[in-house]
């Protein structure tokens, strides 16, 4: 299998590792909306851009998953509504593969968990 295919395969496996967990409160008036999280858990030896999809033509770059690193990436406030579905996908540096995951929702205050495996 090539390595694009082992990428794409392997984060369509990590969505069932993908979740939400609920722990919103509400917001103060002057606070403003209570941010979400992706944490992307990289257990391979290269490095990703996260990407957050919103719809099929609105991709918005949440940052760079180091390898073998956790890390958290705020979802911007303007792709959250109550319930926002949304997408998340992840790239190799220097690759023009992109896993996506399947659309899931998310609500402000959650934290959706995504896990790449090694390649």
């Amino acid at each position: 299998m090539r390595k694009g295919n082992q990428i794409m395969a392997g984060l369509a496996a990590a969505v069932a590792a993908c979740g939400g967990s609920t722990t919103a409160q509400s917001p103060l008036p002057n606070q403003g909306v209570v941010p979400a999280f992706v944490q992307v858990e990289n257990q391979s030896y290269t490095d990703f851009n996260v990407f957050v999809f919103r719809n099929e033509t609105n991709r918005q770059r949440l940052g760079r998953s180091t390898a073998n690193t956790t890390q958290a990436f705020k979802v911007p406030v303007d792709l959250l509504t109550a319930q926002a579905r949304i997408k998340i996908g992840a790239e190799p540096i220097g690759s023009q593969v992109v896993g996506i995951t399947r659309e899931i929702t998310v609500a402000p205050g959650d934290t959706v968990i995504l896990v790449i495996p090694p390649a």
